[in-house]
C-alpha cells in the first residue's frame, strides 16, 4: 500500500506477489484436504480455507474496485463535470468517503490476512462500492453518449479525450490540444490577442481561413463547437464564393495561387463544367474546347516551373492533378462523339456548378444533386483519376442521392498511402488504413481500423 498521488490517500501498487502467495496457499489446503491425516486439524484446516477464500474475494472486490476508482477520480475532480453531474458526483463521493476509510485503515495494519479477517465487513464495503461505481460508470457512459448524440465528431474521441475537454470546457482555448481529430485538415485556431475569441483557423501546412465574424465560445462545449463546425462550413463557402467572383478578372496563373487550394480546385471544376457545356450548346461538340484545356494544363506547368510556396506547390499538384483527369475526360468524349449535354458521356461526369441565387456551389452526376459539403479539405496532394475512381463516384453519388451508404474494400498498396475521396467538402474517405475496410456511412471503421471524418 502506497501514497497516490496528490489525493491524500493510499492504492495498492502491486498486488502480484500477494495473489501468488494465496493461490500457492490455496492449493496447498485442497491437498490437505484429501489428506488420510486430517482428522486431527479438520477444524483448522476448514478454518484457514475459509479465511483465505475470504481473501481471496476481498483482493478480487478490492483491484477491481481500486480500477474504477483511479479512473473515475480524476474526472469528478473537476469541477465542470460536477457541476454536470451533480447525482454521479454525489454517488461518487459517497464511496470516495469510504475509499478513503478503508485504505487509511488498511496503511495502519498492512498485514492482509489480520486485514481482511479483522471483524470489519470488508468484502460488504467494497461490494456496495463496485456496485455504485459501476452505476456511475453507466452514467457517465449515458452522458458521454447524450454529447456524442449533439455533437456526433465528439464519435472521433476516445472517452478519455472527450472528458477531458469537457473537464475543461472553461478554458476553451485547450480546445486546440483536439482540432486535428474533431476537424482533421484544421490545426489550430487563431485567437484574439488577450482575449478568448476565434476570428478564424489554420491548416497544418499554415494556410488561413476567416471567419465571417468574430466568434466567442459560449456555454456547452459541444454548442460552441457545433457553431465553430457551421463557421467553417460557412468560411469555405465564402472563399468559393469570392473566388468565383475573381476568376473573369484575374489571369488564371495568379488566380490558382490567389486563394485557399480547396476553393481554387472546386472554382476551377465550376468554369470546366459551364465551358463544356456552353461549347456542347454551341457548337455541338467538345474538340475545340480540348486545345483550351491543354492549354491551361500547360499554364499551370508553368506556374508550378515558378517559385512557390511549400503550401502553393502542394495546391499546384493537387490542382494538375484534377486538371489532367479534366483533360482526359475532353478527349474521351471526342472520341465517342458527345453531342449534347444530355448525352450520358457527360451526365455520367461529376460536375460543379455555382448556384448565385444561394451562392453555393452545387455538384451534380447523373441523376444525383448535391449542395457542396464545405468540409474544410487543408492543403493535400491526390492521387491520380482513374477509370476507377469514376465508378466509385458514381457509385457513391447514386448511394448517397438515396440515403444509402458505401463501403470502399481497397485491394492495392496504393490505397495505403493516401486514400482521399472527397465529392466537394463531403468527406468520404482520409485517413492510412490497418485493414483497408471502411464504413463511409456511419463514420466508423471496421475491424479497429482508425476512424475517419465525415460530413454528411
Amino acid at each position: 500500500v502506497e501514497e497516490y498521488k496528490e489525493t491524500k490517500t493510499y492504492i495498492v501498487k502491486d498486488a502480484t506477489e500477494i495473489v501468488e502467495m494465496l493461490d500457492e496457499h490455496m492449493n496447498t489446503t485442497k491437498q490437505l484436504q484429501f489428506s488420510a491425516f486430517k482428522a486431527h486439524f479438520a477444524d483448522q484446516i476448514d478454518e484457514w480455507e475459509k479465511n483465505l477464500n475470504l481473501m481471496s474475494d476481498i483482493l478480487e472486490q478490492w483491484l477491481e474496485c481500486q480500477r474504477s476508482w483511479r479512473y473515475l477520480q480524476p474526472i469528478f475532480a473537476s469541477e465542470d463535470i460536477a457541476m454536470q453531474l451533480p447525482k454521479l458526483h454525489k454517488m461518487f463521493e459517497k464511496v470516495d468517503r469510504q475509499w478513503r476509510k478503508m485504505m487509511a485503515q488498511a496503511h495502519a495494519n498492512p498485514n492482509v490476512l489480520t486485514f481482511c479477517t479483522s471483524g470489519v465487513k470488508v468484502l460488504d464495503v467494497f461490494r456496495d462500492c463496485n456496485r455504485m461505481l459501476e452505476e456511475v460508470q453507466k452514467g457517465l457512459n449515458d452522458y458521454l453518449q447524450d454529447k456524442r448524440q449533439c455533437f456526433p465528431r465528439f464519435y472521433f474521441l476516445s472517452d478519455e479525450e472527450l472528458l477531458e475537454i469537457l473537464s475543461q470546457s472553461k478554458d476553451v482555448r485547450r480546445i486546440d490540444d483536439h482540432l486535428r481529430k474533431l476537424f482533421e485538415f484544421i490545426d489550430h485556431m487563431s485567437w484574439k490577442e488577450g482575449e478568448n475569441t476565434m476570428l478564424g483557423f489554420n491548416s497544418v501546412e499554415g494556410e488561413y481561413l476567416d471567419f465571417p465574424a468574430p466568434f466567442t465560445p459560449e456555454g456547452n462545449v459541444e454548442n460552441w463547437l457545433r457553431e465553430v463546425e457551421n463557421l467553417m462550413k460557412a468560411s469555405v463557402h465564402r472563399q468559393l464564393q469570392l473566388a468565383m467572383e475573381d476568376y473573369p478578372s484575374e489571369q488564371r496563373k495568379r488566380w490558382v495561387t490567389k486563394w485557399a487550394g480547396q476553393a481554387v480546385i472546386a472554382i476551377a471544376q465550376v468554369y470546366w463544367t459551364s465551358d463544356c457545356e456552353t461549347v456542347l450548346e454551341q457548337k455541338g461538340t467538345v474538340r475545340s474546347f480540348a486545345g483550351k484545356c491543354e492549354k491551361q494544363l500547360m499554364d499551370l506547368v508553368d506556374v508550378v516551373q515558378g517559385p512557390l510556396k511549400a503550401m502553393e506547390r502542394i495546391n499546384m499538384g493537387a490542382l494538375i492533378t484534377i486538371e489532367v483527369h479534366a483533360k482526359d475526360t475532353i478527349d474521351n468524349m471526342v472520341e465517342a462523339g458527345v453531342t449534347a449535354a444530355t448525352s450520358f458521356d457527360w451526365m455520367k461526369q461529376l460536375r460543379f456548378y455555382f448556384d448565385h441565387k444561394d451562392q453555393k456551389c452545387h455538384i451534380h452526376q447523373v441523376d444525383a444533386r448535391f449542395v457542396y459539403g464545405g468540409e474544410y479539405l487543408g492543403n493535400t496532394g491526390r492521387l491520380v483519376v482513374t477509370p476507377l475512381t469514376d465508378r466509385i463516384y458514381l457509385t457513391l453519388t447514386g448511394a448517397l442521392s438515396m440515403c444509402l451508404g458505401g463501403c470502399l474494400l481497397y485491394t492495392s498498396d496504393a490505397a495505403d498511402e493516401e486514400d482521399s475521396v472527397d465529392l466537394g467538402g463531403r468527406r468520404i474517405i482520409k485517413k492510412k488504413k490497418k485493414d483497408r475496410v471502411i464504413d463511409i456511412c456511419s463514420g466508423k471503421t471496421i475491424q479497429q481500423t482508425e476512424l475517419c471524418i465525415v460530413s454528411l
